[in-house]
């Protein structure tokens, strides 16, 4: 099963996992923000899309 760094931070740093393939990196998975259809989203919805969308390279 593979984790996502955001995931493990803190046992990393803790000291509980340590990482043992530091030079490996799996192919990149989709992120999808879902939110209920039908309506107009929010301005802080859109601010928070937008904001994730340029944090993580569209």
């Amino acid at each position: 099963m593979l984790k996502s760094a955001i995931d493990v931070a803190a046992d990393l740093a803790a000291g509980r996992l340590e990482r043992v393939l530091p030079d490996w990196a799996s192919a990149s998975a989709p992120i999808y923000a879902l939110y209920p259809s039908g309506r107009y989203p929010s301005a802080k919805l859109r601010a928070f899309l937008s904001a994730m969308a340029t944090h993580l390279g569209s």
